[in-house]
């Protein structure tokens, strides 16, 4: 006995019998379907694909296990019905227990096929006679554009999920011990960096984003939020996201001060393994998408190539298919230097951070700071070590803080990044030498600025022709 649902490449449904049973075709009607899927969904070989066009969580059922409702598409046959009122283009699939923790790594657009099924038949719906359960047998394959991250015969063989919570513990460990998290620089991270002597590389950013007409813009490991802020003084639409607590409170605190209304998106996140999620028209919850992301010197703070990776392909599905990404990060010849020490002075007032429509957090004074850096194996060692005197208008007195802190850089090669982008696909449109758009030099450059544009990774049917992004 065999059943196709549709003759569509991307969506089919099977049953099989043993070898000798007549093969008989029929067209089912929505009664006689729930007839045929009860009576032998527990012997039959299943297997649906479609593209998913939105993931979301339904809580716990009553075995307290998580219950997450993916719901497949297949475009190719929205025209037509596989039963009564149930458009083939829409299936609902039900993931549960380890399952629904898989579920987390689905986003909108992947491609989804899973193999050996339940299936559930609904007499309450009449719009939806069945769904798709799966169960502790089923076979998942999930496709994203081509590139293919899960392939598993049950969850205890989730080998992607299983190495993305390695990586992450590796991360966490690695915060644990202290570095690369902020925790005494933060205070004074506006002072430092966001000074109005390093105006010139906010306003280099800008002209990009305008160039390329940007509304909206995805600010990764945005810290206290000082390109947030200033993009947003400029009317566009900025979502922030950061992993250090420190660092996300002064943004927040900072953006209390705005009118309501035109407040910035602040989110407590890591750049390695986040997904933010807006409602369509439908009230489903898709993956949200941004004219650019933007990740500026961040990167190498991250523990791994691996890690690395994670961040830009979750970068590159939170972008829109015609948009960009910026990254920022040191370039390796800097870095391979033996030792670097060098002294900084910053005077402590608010006029030094209205010119990048920042609010200052900080009280009045000086602060002093003296930054050494030396190579150690594969990472760049950064030791700031600061001393401020600042003056409380309340207390009106004067007082004195000072703190150390250190960073832990990973020396990331040029062609191995690049490649990487590549590979995750982005194509890099053009290389800077510094933070101000200066010609890249491979030998004497202390930065790689790049600018980049996304890539449609798969196959992309325009009419009869296919065009390989």
């Amino acid at each position: 006995f065999f059943f196709d649902c549709t003759p569509s490449r991307l969506l089919s449904l099977s049953i099989v019998f043993p070898k000798n049973a007549l093969l008989v075709a029929l067209v089912i009607e929505t009664k006689q379907f729930r007839q045929m899927a009860t009576l032998y969904q527990k012997e039959s070989t299943l297997e649906i694909t479609g593209d998913v066009i939105s993931v979301t969580p339904l809580g716990r059922n009553q075995n307290n296990q998580k219950v997450f409702s993916v719901v497949i598409e297949d475009l190719a046959t929205s025209d037509r019905n596989l039963a009564q009122k149930q458009d083939v283009n829409r299936i609902p699939v039900t993931f549960f227990g380890d399952w629904a923790d898989a579920c987390c790594f689905l986003a909108t657009g992947d491609q989804l096929h899973i193999h050996k099924f339940t299936v559930d038949t609904t007499d309450s719906d009449p719009t939806t006679p069945f769904m798709v359960i799966v169960n502790p047998n089923s076979e998942v394959t999930v496709n994203r554009t081509r590139r293919v991250v899960i392939n598993a015969s049950n969850v205890k063989d989730f080998e992607y999920q299983e190495e993305a919570q390695k990586q992450s513990q590796t991360f966490q460990s690695l915060l644990v011990r202290g570095h690369n998290q902020f925790t005494k620089i933060g205070a004074y991270y506006d002072a430092i960096f966001g000074n109005r002597e390093e105006k010139p590389r906010f306003d280099f950013l800008l002209s990009i984003l305008q160039g390329y007409h940007a509304n909206n813009v995805l600010d990764c490991a945005c810290g206290t939020g000082l390109f947030s802020f200033f993009l947003h003084e400029y009317r566009m639409a900025v979502t922030g996201l950061d992993c250090s607590d420190i660092m996300l409170d002064i943004a927040k605190q900072k953006n209390a001060s705005l009118p309501e209304g035109r407040q910035i998106n602040f989110h407590s996140a890591d750049i390695t393994d986040f997904r933010l999620t807006q409602a369509n028209a439908r009230r489903e919850h898709v993956t949200q998408t941004f004219d650019c992301a933007i990740c500026l010197d961040a990167l190498q703070l991250l523990p791994d190539l691996e890690h690395v990776k994670l961040a830009i392909r979750n970068m590159w599905y939170h972008i829109k298919t015609d948009g960009h990404l910026i990254i920022d990060l040191p370039h390796s010849v800097a870095l391979d230097k033996p030792s670097d020490q060098s002294a900084f002075h910053y005077d402590l007032v608010q006029q030094n951070l209205t010119a990048l429509g920042s609010p200052m957090l900080l009280e009045d004074g000086t602060l002093e700071v003296i930054r050494r850096s030396y190579k150690e194996k594969d990472r760049r060692v950064q030791e700031w070590y600061g001393f401020a005197q600042q003056y409380s208008k309340q207390k009106k007195v004067k007082y004195y803080t000072n703190w150390t802190e250190r960073f832990d850089e990973l020396i990331i090669q040029a062609p191995q990044f690049e490649a990487l982008l590549e590979e995750e696909g982005f194509h890099v449109v053009a290389v800077y030498g510094d933070q101000v758009g200066g010609e890249f030099d491979p030998t004497t450059s202390t930065r790689r600025y790049y600018v980049c544009a996304r890539r449609f990774m798969g196959t992309m049917v325009v009419g009869d022709e296919h065009d390989i992004g």
